[in-house]
């Protein structure tokens, strides 16, 4: 079933100028593997329906199709590659009272054949969300959204994650609902890779370190602890090419907020909304990417829109409109290696599409969609030349 899914293209009603018998096509010149990240199971947020990890591949035409379902792991909700593209990393979400800790799993990924278990690794705490994977391919870190925790993994040659070199708990509220305690959401490596920034929700701060990968150790550093705005509850961020600006996506208060480095400090410069002004709905903030041709792409859910921003000359984002998600809850947003696309997976409605993206004007034209059961991350494998943002 899921097969004929992902091979068949369904329209929305707002792609009516799309053709009805375009087939998803990835570049020639794109990794031939796209990674989809699912949740399994009802928790509080979502309902999840999927079986598992879904892998589709492209043929020599560049078309998609599906080649395997990785399964035996439960919210399997957010994915990585290994830079050389052998090893495709997941977290676990679970819940407290499903287990006693969630997990981070690897897998190894062959040119032929299933993906083939590797290793898998508690998290020392509940809810893991995030995993990002050092741009040497030897440690990876993940956040847990329940606890605090962020742990560092070594990874060998192989793709096997080793025992933890460190656990952190943080601490650190807010005067939101939700910011009763430390949620950390994701981590950034910066100064190629050299330090570490987590957002954390819960605390409303951004956390400061040095990374040590001789030993796999995190060390405060600069300002630490990066206050944001009260209730902002920053989830997601991105760091400039430059290294000078840092581009944070506050979840409760769906703003993007922009900060300025100099040496060991960094300064709030700007801040602005993600809706259209006036606009007065119910909405949360998920993901954030950055365009290599000064291009900023946000997600709203609630509104269920992609937000457009433009980088003016002082690198500062203006707002530039919404476009539809095309379903329901748009948590993760990916652009595609040439960064010629951007993939939407919208988790309460099943649905992953697609906008071809303006390279002069950065604006977003509707293109094609696909189904895949309760999405939340998208993937893709990279190339030696292609590195996972």
């Amino acid at each position: 079933m899921i097969r004929t899914l992902f091979r068949t293209l369904i329209l929305l009603a707002f792609l009516t100028a799309c053709s009805s018998t375009e087939e998803v096509i990835v570049p020639a010149n794109a990794p031939t593997m796209v990674a989809i990240g699912t949740y399994t199971r009802t928790e509080g947020h979502v309902d999840g329906k999927a079986e598992g990890i879904y892998l589709a591949r492209t043929d020599s035409s560049g078309f998609l199709t599906m080649v395997d379902t990785i399964t035996g792991i439960v919210n399997p909700s957010y994915l990585a590659f290994s830079p050389d593209g052998k090893t495709l990393f997941a977290v676990s979400e679970l819940s407290p009272g499903f287990d006693t800790t969630g997990y981070v799993y690897s897998y190894a990924i062959a040119e032929e054949g299933p993906a083939v278990l590797r290793s898998r690794q508690p998290t020392y705490s509940h809810a893991p969300c995030h995993v990002r994977v050092h741009p040497s391919g030897e440690w990876i870190l993940v956040s847990n959204y329940v606890g605090g925790v962020v742990a560092v993994y070594p990874v060998d040659e192989d793709g096997l994650i080793e025992a933890s070199t460190q656990v952190l708990t943080h601490e650190g509220t807010g005067i939101h609902s939700r910011q009763e305690s430390s949620h950390p959401h994701a981590t950034t490596f910066a100064k190629n890779g050299s330090q570490v920034l987590v957002t954390d929700l819960g605390a409303n701060v951004i956390w400061w370190y040095d990374f040590d990968k001789t030993v796999g150790r995190l060390t405060q550093t600069g300002q630490y602890r990066v206050e944001l705005p009260p209730a902002s509850g920053p989830r997601h961020m991105v760091v400039h090419p430059n290294g000078e600006y840092w581009y944070v996506l506050n979840e409760l208060s769906n703003t993007l907020a922009t900060f300025q480095r100099k040496g060991d400090e960094v300064t709030l410069v700007d801040t602005v909304a993600t809706l259209p002004a006036g606009v007065r709905v119910a909405n949360n903030t998920a993901d954030i990417r950055l365009h290599r041709n000064g291009h900023l792409y946000t997600s709203n859910r609630g509104h269920n829109s992609v937000a457009h921003f433009r980088l003016d000359e002082n690198q500062h984002p203006v707002f530039a409109g919404t476009y539809p998600s095309g379903g329901d809850a748009p948590r993760h947003i990916r652009l595609d290696p040439d960064q010629e696309h951007l993939l939407i997976a919208n988790q309460n409605t099943d649905l992953l599409v697609r906008y071809k993206i303006d390279a002069q004007t950065g604006a977003l034209t509707a293109k094609d969609s696909m189904r895949v059961a309760t999405p939340v991350c998208i993937a893709f494998q990279p190339q030696p030349h292609v590195s996972e943002d």
